[in-house]
């Protein structure tokens, strides 16, 4: 029995973000690691990895007719960063600030410091800022496979002649 395109497609996409999650993590984790702020990690995380995926989403995925795309390459490039940049800046962003600053979920380890520093995080807050962006990604990856399926990704609708709403006139 042939698997439906879209499961397919989703399947292909979650091995292509589950490759992107490390591009992505790695990169905030040496950015923070650094010395960076957590919101500069994000977005250098974002750069990166939001390349990455189009290469695959366009030149495997979501590319149906081989090299004969129904979109030309950068066409497709602008729209991925658009719908990442709604998934990966802002909704990312704003669930990280609304993590970090207003919900303050580092008390939630604060009882695996009672005791000294755990794993290489010597306070709370430095483990909440390195696995907030795992919680995110739990909200943020669904909608932007749905973002990059049918939007970036979707096939013009061609102009025809039987399309038009316009009525000839005898």
């Amino acid at each position: 029995m042939a698997m439906n395109s879209t499961v397919k497609q989703a399947i292909q996409f979650g091995a292509v973000g589950f490759m992107n999650t490390f591009v992505n993590y790695g990169v905030y984790v040496a950015a923070v690691t650094l010395g960076a702020h957590y919101l500069v990690g994000s977005v250098l995380g974002y750069a990166i990895s939001v390349f990455s995926a189009w290469l695959f989403q366009y030149f495997i995925i979501f590319r149906e007719g081989g090299v004969d795309s129904a979109q030309p390459w950068w066409r497709t490039l602008i729209k991925t960063y658009v719908s990442y940049g709604f998934t990966g800046l802002i909704l990312n962003n704003v669930l990280l600030v609304l993590l970090l600053e207003v919900a303050h979920y580092e008390v939630l380890f604060e009882p695996l410091f009672l005791m000294g520093e755990v794993f290489f995080f010597d306070t709370p807050r430095a483990m909440a800022e390195y696995l907030a962006p795992l919680l995110v990604m739990v909200v943020a990856v669904p909608i932007n496979f749905v973002l990059n399926k049918f939007w970036a990704y979707a096939k013009p609708k061609a102009d025809t002649a039987e399309g038009s709403s316009a009525k000839v006139i005898k």
